[in-house]
């Protein structure tokens, strides 16, 4: 197992490099080697649809997301693992899947009285955006991840997602202003 998360910290330091078809050889040691220890984790598999993704191969991607997502729900684990939800709503919405993104949907909204980071929030905001065309919703979520954000950078794309979205409105231009 020490090798195998070797593997996947070389995989990252690749990745940083830009150098992804290292970074695909390795990701995929390390995935295999847990694989055959019997040792894939809902991380590991949730980092490999990552690679994929980074690599531009949604299809590949896709597949471990809704593995990962049907684990997480499985295990009842959704709670504990709601920022990766978010991220799969992401990608579920910026690449055309439609029904997935409305399950993930449904179950990030099932989840009362938990501490939301805002990845979470923004997904929601681009999912009420893209696939409602509901631009009230989408500026709540937004300002709801601004609000709940200590990175400055995203602050930083929140609030200039926010301008835009209030600019556009026209009801509301001291806010536009605000943000």
């Amino acid at each position: 197992i020490i090798l195998a998360n070797l593997y996947g910290q070389i995989a990252d330091a690749y990745k940083k490099m830009r150098d992804y078809n290292t970074m695909m050889k390795y990701a995929e040691y390390s995935h295999n080697l847990k694989n055959k220890l019997g040792k894939r984790s809902i991380r590991s598999i949730h980092s490999m649809a990552g690679y994929y993704q980074f690599c531009g191969q949604n299809d590949s991607a896709y597949n471990y997301y809704v593995e990962v997502s049907k684990m997480i729900e499985e295990r009842n684990e959704i709670r504990k693992y709601i920022f990766m939800l978010g991220e799969h709503l992401g990608f579920y919405v910026h690449n055309d899947y439609t029904t997935d993104a409305d399950i993930c949907y449904k179950t990030i909204c099932s989840i009362e009285n938990t501490e939301i980071p805002d990845n979470v929030f923004s997904a929601k905001a681009d999912y009420n955006m893209i696939c409602r065309g509901d631009t009230d919703s989408a500026t709540y979520y937004l300002s709801k991840a601004y609000n709940v954000s200590k990175d400055i950078k995203k602050k930083q794309l929140y609030a200039k997602e926010l301008y835009y979205l209030y600019k556009n409105k026209r009801v509301n231009n001291d806010s536009s202003l605000h943000y």
